[in-house]
């Protein structure tokens, strides 16, 4: 049976990408893991996101390979998932990789029965053996390998996949009163990297659940890490100084150089963070970075719609090459825009500028009169965009700027909340459901429990900021249509089928210990049923894992406040 290439009717950014490649991919459905079962192959599945650098990379040298192509077709089902269409299939996955002691990211690349099962992974594998990686051919054949020739591997692999979850859904009853809370804070305290600031590692995520969760309920204790993590993040490589907004992370443990590409989430996490910093230590920088950064985003991100998801790490060099970064790279001309008194100020690596750690908000607002002008002669060609609209991102954004508006008063900023709370509400929201993208031709009807819970933080937030009970009264209708399509007595799940179980925190907080934190803030207002059980499950997760939880910590701390 000869199965096509069948991408090219799919509004994703990520999967129109791929849709020439000589690899069959199939869209995530039912119907292409009935076609799995009853042709009996293993599934290939590649899960990424359109502006993923590496994801790039593994297309290039596997996935518009006609050698690579045939094997995969012939012997695999191979599945390509937009991650940011289907969080909750990623989240299951990277639990898998997790599970097996490898690191996980994208492109994630997963092998699984015809049901989906997994029983191997990895993120990129190059097309020959490099950076201590086997090749991508090396992996396909050991598996096919395998499949046809000892079947009783796999198994026995997905046995104890199902085992480990099993094992991870089991429940405790914990008595929250004798907790020692202390144990955690020590906990998250050997993450803290307090030479460099942010988490320990080699590659610098800003983490900002971990940080907002300090700042929030041990502030004294944390101030000076908080605060030189806030530095950092504000005049490192992470910000993009010359055109405004955040990439994702730092490739090193002194923030000095990015992954290029330009998250809304992210944007809208770190914005919440430094304006709650600021709130406490009044540092004009944070509230200057932050106040660019929303301004970089509705101006750049912004559509009739909502805002888009993110912009692409790579951009075209001169000989119409996709290059990671190439945008930012400044040439030497630019760079000697800036006077020498306040060149003292600037690292460059190879073109790409950063600030030094004596960089204060005054030398900051004389370095900017010259980024303005870098940017406006840099005639490189801007990066691509995503301009899908996702429901949960533009919620966050909403919530960051209320929260830039009630630190600051700032009207201005409560007024573009208002008005992008109203874009995803006429598009995506509804009393009966909340859907996932706005792809302004058309409506992604899938659903998630993160879409969910950060509606109704958002909406929670409105209403605390400005008492209308309409507000109230939607969080409420929705909340209940939430605990119906994603609760199954203990458990809240990330999808209607009930299937997919993860309370951990990423870069944005975790959607089931935001729905906890929601049920809590709720209940102040509301009669919520069904939430003892929940709130026991939930406290179960943070009390076995409390370093993978910061925003179910956080949880435990506003309940033993309300109780």
């Amino acid at each position: 049976m000869k199965i096509n290439n069948s991408l090219n009717k799919s509004k994703s950014r990520y999967l129109q990408q791929h849709k020439n490649n000589p690899v069959a991919w199939q869209v995530w459905s039912d119907e292409t893991l009935k076609l799995a079962k009853e042709v009996n192959k293993p599934l290939f599945i590649s899960i990424g996101y359109s502006s993923c650098h590496w994801c790039h990379v593994m297309a290039h040298e596997s996935f518009e390979d006609e050698e690579t192509a045939n094997f995969l077709n012939n012997h695999f089902i191979p599945i390509k998932i937009d991650k940011e269409e289907y969080p909750e299939i990623d989240k299951k996955y990277q639990f898998y990789i997790q599970l097996i002691k490898q690191q996980g990211g994208w492109p994630l690349s997963v092998f699984t029965t015809p049901v989906g099962d997994p029983f191997y992974a990895g993120t990129y594998f190059p097309k020959e053996e490099k950076y201590g990686l086997p090749s991508f051919m090396n992996i396909l054949n050991q598996i096919h390998k395998i499949y046809t020739e000892n079947y009783n591997q796999i198994e026995e692999s997905v046995s104890k996949y199902k085992g480990a979850i099993a094992q991870f859904y089991k429940i405790d009853k914990i008595d929250i009163r004798n907790l020692d809370l202390n144990s955690f804070i020590k906990n998250i305290s050997d993450l803290l990297d307090f030479e460099n600031g942010g988490l320990k590692g080699r590659n610098k995520f800003p983490n900002i659940p971990y940080l907002n969760f300090l700042l929030d309920f041990h502030f004294d204790e944390f101030a000076d890490f908080l605060i030189k993590t806030a530095r950092k993040i504000s005049l490192s490589g992470l910000y993009d100084h010359i055109n405004g907004g955040f990439f994702r992370y730092c490739v090193d443990e002194n923030w000095s150089y990015p992954h290029f590409e330009k998250m809304l989430y992210d944007n809208a996490l770190n914005t919440i963070f430094l304006i709650k910093l600021y709130d406490k230590v009044k540092d004009p920088l944070f509230y200057h970075i932050s106040r660019k950064t929303i301004d970089f985003i509705l101006e750049t991100f912004n559509t009739e719609y909502g805002l888009i998801s993110s912009m692409d790490a790579d951009s075209l060099d001169e000989n119409n090459h996709m290059v990671e970064g190439y945008f930012y790279h400044l040439d030497e001309s630019l760079i000697n825009i800036i006077p020498q008194d306040l060149k003292k100020y600037i690292v460059s690596k190879n073109g790409f500028i950063y600030l030094n750690d004596k960089t204060d908000y005054e030398t900051y607002k004389k370095l900017e009169i010259y980024f303005d002008k870098i940017s406006l002669q840099n005639k490189k060609i801007e990066p691509e965009k995503d301009n899908k609209v996702i429901c949960s991102w533009n919620m966050l954004f909403v919530n960051a700027l209320l929260t830039f508006a009630e630190v600051t008063g700032e009207e201005y900023y409560f007024n573009h909340a208002i008005n992008l709370f109203n874009k995803i509400k006429t598009f995506l929201l509804s009393k009966e459901h909340i859907y996932r993208i706005n792809y302004g031709d058309e409506i992604f009807k899938h659903e998630t429990l993160e879409d969910y819970s950060y509606s109704i933080n958002a909406l929670l937030k409105l209403y605390e900021m400005t008492k209308e009970k309409d507000f109230l009264y939607y969080a409420d209708a929705i909340t209940k249509k939430a605990l119906e399509k994603f609760t199954d007595d203990n458990y809240i799940y990330l999808d209607k089928n009930k299937s997919i179980l993860d309370t951990f925190d990423d870069a944005m907080y975790s959607p089931a210990g935001l729905m906890g934190i929601n049920l809590l803030n709720l209940s102040k207002y509301t009669s919520i049923n069904q939430t003892s059980k929940i709130y026991s499950f939930l406290i179960d997760r943070a009390v076995k894992y409390p370093t993978g939880h910061p925003t179910l910590l956080s949880f435990i701390r506003r309940f033993l406040g309300d109780n």
